[in-house]
């Protein structure tokens, strides 16, 4: 099979210019007679231009519709980004907070100056990146030092998007705090056009379900509900394509949140649907799960006042 075509198609359909993914290991002409077929690719060139492109392996040949069974792991063809996620022991240890913090400052400033040298999208969403980490982290420690972001060439990359790959879904989570509902709500539908059929892209049930469930959270607690309505929609569709019991689970208990909310049929039916997810995922032994649904769960029918906040776990 022809690659290079395969390269081009997926290079153009997620908006990607030549110059943006050449350097000195991949030229632009060798590029552009590599993806006309002119010039066969060593594995190591063709393994940076995957990386150039932000596309792992997976993806590629699932997109190429060629089985690859010496899959990599997809952490490397992510940029920075998995740098940028924030686990709840980072948060709540002050030593591991402040080493991180030190981590994503080098890394805002890395970030700052690949922009600078080469302006490209990428690089521009990367220093975005880094700059959310830093607001996150300056939340706990520093918040006078929290800044504004401009996130609006994330979304409108997004936005012109005809081929999604597990970098976009990453993006749209990581992102997505800084987007309406409208907005988020048409990126998921977006989304639910360009879910890959292939098997391979395994990573892309992961991200969806946090991504959904967030945004779930959001349009609930924005008492946004047709929005919440057609999420449910979105939830089981995903369900049925995945073939993921955690879909289902999430998507019983998303079921007696709107439920409870919205007023149709008895309230203690609503909360006994999402005590029953509660507990399948303890006996599934998925207990910290358990533990947040049943605190959004006390939160919910206000046995916890506290509020309710979407995060996204990617």
């Amino acid at each position: 099979m022809k690659y290079g075509s395969v390269v081009r198609d997926i290079r153009e359909s997620r908006q990607i210019k030549m110059e943006d993914v050449t350097d000195d290991v991949i030229s632009q002409p060798f590029l552009s007679r590599f993806e006309r077929g002119q010039s066969d690719i060593s594995l190591n060139r063709f393994d940076h231009l995957l990386k150039q492109l932000h596309l792992t392996p997976a993806e590629f040949f699932g997109l190429s519709e060629q089985v690859d069974d010496n899959q990599t792991p997809d952490a490397p063809y992510f940029g920075y980004f998995h740098d940028f996620f924030l686990t709840p022991e980072i948060i709540s240890n002050p030593a591991l907070l402040r080493q991180k913090l030190t981590q994503i400052k080098k890394l805002e400033v890395i970030t700052h100056v690949e922009y600078q040298k080469r302006p490209s999208r990428w690089h521009l969403i990367s220093w975005r990146g880094a700059q959310s980490c830093l607001n996150h982290l300056y939340l706990h420690v520093d918040p006078s030092k929290v800044i504004s972001i401009d996130t609006s060439p994330v979304q409108s990359y997004l936005l012109g998007l005809t081929t999604w790959t597990a970098i976009d879904i990453l993006l749209f989570g990581y992102f997505a705090e800084y987007m309406t509902p409208d907005f988020k709500m048409q990126l998921l539908t977006l989304v639910m056009k360009h879910i890959p059929k292939s098997s391979l892209l395994g990573s892309w049930d992961h991200f969806l379900l946090s991504i959904v469930f967030a945004s779930f959270q959001q349009f609930m607690v924005d008492q946004q509900f047709p929005f919440a309505h057609d999420t449910l929609g979105i939830m089981q569709k995903l369900s049925t394509h995945f073939d993921n019991t955690n879909f289902e689970i999430i998507l019983l208990f998303m079921n007696g949140w709107y439920h409870y909310d919205v007023g149709k049929g008895e309230r203690k039916d609503a909360i006994r649907e999402m005590e029953n997810a509660i507990s399948i995922m303890t006996i599934l032994h998925h207990n910290d799960d358990a533990d947040d649904l049943h605190k959004l769960k006390q939160q919910i029918t206000g046995t916890d006042p506290t509020t309710i906040t979407s995060d996204i776990s990617l």
